[in-house]
């Protein structure tokens, strides 16, 4: 466990620039929720409500 605590610890430790940041994020494409995700958006009780208790706290 002490392993990887210490990669974590130099892994917070990293500065990027913002141009090394955007060639880091240039291929991601946002996509559709997909399955059980998908399923479950529109319900009244479903996974975002998560989303907001957490932010509230």
């Amino acid at each position: 466990m002490g392993l990887h605590l210490d990669a974590l610890e130099e892994a917070i430790k990293i500065n990027l620039s913002k141009n090394e940041v955007h060639a880091l994020e240039a291929p991601y494409k946002a996509h559709d929720l997909e399955g059980v995700m998908a399923d479950n958006r529109d319900r009244e009780h479903n996974w975002t409500q998560y989303l907001t208790n957490s932010a509230e706290k």
